[in-house]
């Protein structure tokens, strides 16, 4: 005896229901953000009394010092350091400068913004101003 193969035909399942929530606001009613730009974040980063306090403390000859500032006293560290070698001042001073806005970064207090300016201002001890010639054209005075 044969065996029949009887393929019977399966409706396809019926469709999803889709539901769709329309919802109309109208567009007069909600004015656009305002873009304007907020300097407030330079000015909590800038902290104007420590800044103005520290500098007055770090610019001002020190008269038992020999006229010397501390900002002053700290170029004249990185000059000598240049005799030494070119880049023994540069290292010697990005290094200080690193730490000193790292430290015033954790620790946000006069002092700390004290450090920063002498660092900052007193680095431009390690700068010659024949450096970026013989940089860009190997050059040596």
């Amino acid at each position: 005896m044969a065996q029949r193969t009887v393929y019977v035909a399966v409706p396809p399942p019926p469709p999803m229901p889709v539901h769709v929530h329309v919802t109309i606001a109208d567009a007069a009613a909600e004015p656009e953000p305002e873009t304007r730009r907020s300097w407030q974040w330079l000015i909590d980063w800038a902290r104007p009394w420590h800044s103005l306090t520290a500098a007055v403390a770090v610019l001002l000859p020190i008269p038992s010092y020999g006229g010397y500032s501390l900002t002053s006293a700290w170029s004249t560290v990185l000059q000598d350091a240049r005799t030494d070698g070119l880049t023994t001042a540069y290292v010697l001073a990005i290094v200080a400068t690193g730490g000193a806005f790292l430290l015033d970064k954790a620790r946000p207090a006069w002092w700390t913004r004290a450090l920063l300016i002498i660092t900052v201002i007193g680095g431009t001890g390690a700068l010659g101003w024949y450096d970026p010639v013989t940089l860009l054209t190997g050059v040596h005075p």
